[in-house]
């Protein structure tokens, strides 16, 4: 009996026991706040951008200093028409993220100003297709382009004197974009013929000769039985020649057939013909009346130098 006692007051203490180290349902709490932070892996945004400086372009290849783009791309050459870009004379492909220090092949004759612009690659992959390869926009709608000018081996290299007395070093890779062009671009690429790529240096302009003011010889003649006084003219060629031919006796005649001059003479009234010596040698001009019997005699005589 002593012993059964025992062993239920043991039985007893240790359920007490165990009732003190177990906390009651209100007491259970857990902590779920490390749930909530788990970090998700993000993908960087990649902003596309092409640099390009002004440049002497050899060997038909432009320099690009750095393109960047999110996938596959073109970096394509376009002119410059009417201040916006034009005809594609050239492109390469450039792969995802950053890309320095390249080169474009380009063909054609080029304008003083070129715009280097970047086209995704949404077509066949790895052909060059301008009618779906698109330009790539910024946030703005606008192309992601620069434009840069194609400099002569002379302009290049007095631009380079001037740097060199410049205290500020400027990075060769940092090019400042011009104003946005329009977004007028070109249906697609047209054939152009291969030209040499160097444009020459201008030529100096010529000097202007001054335009000679027309010369005008003037003359008087008296026509008397019979002859003209003076019977020689002498003018140069491209002189308007100013006649005025009065007769002093009776009625006499003016005709100088090469230059498809007649007048009628009438005595004491002045009369004024007038033509251009416009080629060079000696004509003969006579009496176009019938005068008397020196008639046939009275002739003169106009040389044109």
């Amino acid at each position: 009996m002593f012993k059964h006692f025992l062993t239920l007051s043991t039985l007893g203490g240790l359920l007490l026991l165990a009732g003190a180290g177990c906390p009651s349902k209100t007491e259970v709490s857990v902590d779920t706040s490390t749930e909530a932070t788990v970090n998700t892996p993000t993908t960087p945004t990649i902003t596309p951008a092409i640099a390009v400086s002004d440049q002497v372009i050899s060997a038909n290849q432009v320099m690009i200093n750095k393109s960047t783009t999110a996938a596959t791309s073109w970096v394509v050459i376009h002119l410059v028409e009417n201040g916006n870009p034009g005809k594609i004379i050239g492109q390469t492909q450039v792969s995802a993220g950053d890309n320095e220090k390249f080169t474009v092949s380009v063909a054609g004759k080029l304008t003083a100003e070129l715009v280097a612009m970047l086209h995704v690659d949404v077509g066949q992959a790895g052909a060059f297709e301008p009618a779906v390869d698109m330009p790539v926009t910024g946030a703005d709608g606008l192309p992601i382009m620069v434009k840069f000018k194609v400099l002569t081996k002379a302009a290049a290299t007095s631009e380079a004197k001037m740097e060199a007395n410049v205290d500020v070093k400027v990075d060769a890779d940092v090019k400042v974009p011009s104003k946005p062009l329009s977004q007028g671009l070109p249906a697609g690429v047209t054939g152009a013929e291969i030209n040499a790529l160097n444009l020459p240096a201008p030529k100096p302009a010529e000097p202007t000769q001054p335009v000679p003011e027309p010369s005008v010889k003037s003359f008087s003649l008296t026509a008397k039985n019979w002859e003209f006084v003076p019977s020689t003219i002498t003018v140069n060629k491209g002189d308007t020649v100013k006649l005025t031919i009065t007769a002093t006796d009776v009625t006499h005649g003016f005709f100088l057939a090469d230059f498809n001059v007649s007048a009628t003479l009438e005595p004491n009234q002045p009369k004024t013909v007038q033509f251009v010596a416009d080629k060079t040698g000696t004509f003969s001009f006579r009496c176009s009346v019938f005068c008397g019997d020196g008639h046939s005699g009275m002739r003169g005589t106009l040389i044109v130098k």
